[in-house]
């Protein structure tokens, strides 16, 4: 043991103040230690205390995380979701549009091929329909129908009539000669006959070749 803790010994035993010093001194040490005891209880309280505190924040960060990455899968799952129904719509859409695009072509071609094969036969019909009436014009002979010379002398015989007053002269003078012999009714009848007479002007058409016209001019010499 070291000096200071010997005791010097007397007549009644160890000296009563060395001893009374040294148990002050333990006393004040026990004190010390717990005072340091208390202090490092209190600071491992404080520790305790942080500790928890982070222990929860820690806790709480980790929820925000596991919560932040589930709420991003489910965004990160929605986003998938929508943009594969867009997809499937959209590919849903280019193919409705391409069978519409192919059937509307079909039928064009079609229609246009209907519309070409209306149109050859209907050239056809009309280059038969020419035909025809080609055929019709190269064989008939107007020549023929309408003789030039009889037509002329048609003309020239209506000329003469409009401009000749003798068949008007000629038919007074019948009618002067018989009208003293007619009764009243008679003699408005044959008025009204001669009237008629003298009234057409129409001229028949020819329509044989060789008919002979009527010479007014020789009929009136033969008169």
């Amino acid at each position: 043991m070291s000096s200071g803790n010997h005791f010097s010994l007397g007549l009644f035993g160890y000296n009563r103040k060395q001893v009374d010093d040294l148990l002050g001194k333990h006393r004040e040490e026990m004190r010390q230690l717990e005072d340091r005891i208390q202090k490092l209880e209190a600071s491992n309280q404080e520790l305790a205390e942080q500790v928890e505190y982070y222990v929860d924040i820690e806790s709480a960060l980790k929820e925000g995380i596991v919560d932040a990455h589930m709420t991003g899968n489910k965004i990160i799952e929605k986003s998938n979701q929508k943009a594969d129904a867009l997809i499937a719509q959209t590919n849903e859409q280019v193919i409705q549009y391409k069978e519409d695009f192919a059937h509307q072509s079909r039928e064009l071609v079609t229609n246009g091929q209907h519309l070409h094969q209306q149109l050859n036969t209907m050239k056809g019909e009309m280059q038969e329909i020419i035909d025809q009436y080609q055929k019709l014009l190269d064989d008939t002979d107007f020549d023929k129908i309408y003789p030039k010379k009889q037509i002329d002398r048609l003309v020239q015989q209506v000329d003469t009539y409009e401009h000749d007053g003798w068949f008007e002269e000629a038919v007074e003078e019948e009618v002067g000669l018989r009208a003293s012999s007619l009764s009243e009714d008679e003699k408005t009848e044959l008025e009204r006959l001669i009237h008629e007479v003298i009234g057409i002007e129409e001229v028949a058409d020819v329509k044989e070749e060789g008919l002979k016209l009527v010479d007014f001019q020789k009929a009136k010499e033969l008169n």
